[in-house]
């Protein structure tokens, strides 16, 4: 993911389709209510979750997903909750309950000899208080964890924690443990920028804590780079099998953003051509419904030193105000952008706005995806989140 005031997970690092609706004939309604009155009859587990709980609503590999025609797979949508704008971001949530489906807060951060500890305790509430604040509004909760800690990636904890066998072992069962003591529907794994030698490890490890986690009925998903080959564009992309992990996984989170980030060049930050290399490229890995499509909500000002300036999209609303100009819309990368100059100085500013969103979130239905990720939720405008809405849920 993207980090304010954080060095790029860009190269060289770096909902709402409605949900379809489908009626049954007389005869599977016949079927339905004959099974629904055998299981009346049976006792019901001590622990199963009452109705419309998300926990009691939870999809894992063992449910088989792959057997389920396009139509008939639930549509995921997940808000991520960041850091340093979490009362924001829940706020987000509050505001788009009924479409959006899964939270996935920044919380977590993993140590050398295997522990979980708060990613950054300062800035962020982990309490139930929270958590049931958000299921409050029908969310699934799936935190991340992810190798960033006091405002920062750290590029050495993961690999030597994944070659080190036993606190591997003891990593998978403190996120297992951690899943089931707050009862969290699942987790998410960010873990940004390995290098080609941990690849064996990285997917081991996946693998490892999929089958922990499916064991105690939880969900795993894992973000990954954006790749259109094998061999990548770094080191950070051959960490990556994508096959492998995509079939331990239930969601595979495509950071399909960044292609040009503050340390590059001026351009889209995620022209639509690349997404769909990007996504072609996955398909032949992975099964659609696994695949989760990433929209970064997010801009960069390039001008006037070696790395652009890092926006928020409400923040990039008011410099292009402050400016008296029209963006621009580039229509083959279909993106928004703005060409101006500030104290003699050329800047040119890419960011996301409805209409790109829309470009992007086309590409979910048309390949039958399973859903699609915001980087990140807080501060977004109101305009986007309506878009998104009539797109991937019930709005219209």
């Amino acid at each position: 993911m993207l980090l304010r005031d954080s060095p790029s997970s860009g190269p060289p690092e770096s909902p709402p389709r409605r949900q379809r609706r489908w009626w049954w004939g007389l005869s599977a309604a016949v079927v339905v209510l004959i099974v629904a009155g055998v299981l009346v009859m049976l006792p019901m587990p001590r622990d199963a979750a009452p109705a419309g709980d998300p926990v009691g609503d939870r999809i894992t590999s063992a449910d088989a997903p792959g057997d389920l025609s396009p139509a008939d797979r639930p549509l995921r949508v997940i808000g991520y909750l960041p850091y340093w704008e979490q009362p924001e971001a829940v706020a987000d949530v509050e505001a788009n309950r009924g479409w959006l489906t899964t939270a996935a807060p920044w919380w977590y951060a993993p140590t050398r000899d295997g522990d979980v500890v708060e990613q950054h305790p300062e800035y962020t509430d982990t309490s139930d208080r929270v958590v049931e604040r958000l299921r409050d509004q029908g969310m699934a909760i799936m935190p991340t964890i992810a190798n960033h800690r006091d405002g920062e990636w750290d590029f050495e904890v993961v690999p030597e924690l994944l070659a080190d066998t036993t606190a591997r072992a003891r990593h998978v069962r403190a996120l297992a443990e951690l899943a089931a003591a707050r009862d969290f529907d699942g987790i998410v794994v960010d873990y940004e920028l390995l290098g080609a030698d941990d690849r064996d490890n990285f997917t081991a490890f996946v693998t490892e804590l999929a089958d922990a986690l499916h064991a105690d009925d939880r969900r795993l998903g894992v973000a990954l780079h954006a790749q259109r080959s094998d061999a990548g564009e770094g080191e950070h992309h051959r960490a990556q099998d994508y096959a492998a992990i995509g079939a331990a996984v239930d969601e595979l989170h495509l950071m399909t953003y960044n292609q040009h980030y503050d340390g590059s060049p001026p351009g889209p930050i995620a022209p639509l051509p690349w997404v769909s290399d990007v996504i072609a490229y996955t398909l032949r890995h992975v099964p659609a419904h696994k695949v989760i499509l990433g929209i970064g909500l997010f801009g960069y000002d390039w001008g006037g030193g070696p790395v652009a300036d890092d926006l928020q999209l409400t923040h990039a609303d008011t410099r292009i105000a402050m400016t008296g100009r029209t963006p621009r819309f580039d229509e083959r990368s279909a993106s928004p952008y703005l060409r101006y100059q500030r104290s003699g100085v050329d800047h040119e500013l890419w960011y996301e706005n409805a209409r790109s969103v829309a470009a992007k979130l086309a590409l979910v239905e048309r390949h039958d995806l399973g859903g699609a990720f915001f980087w990140r939720l807080g501060s977004v405008p109101d305009d986007i989140w309506r878009t998104a809405e009539r797109t991937l849920g019930d709005g219209s």
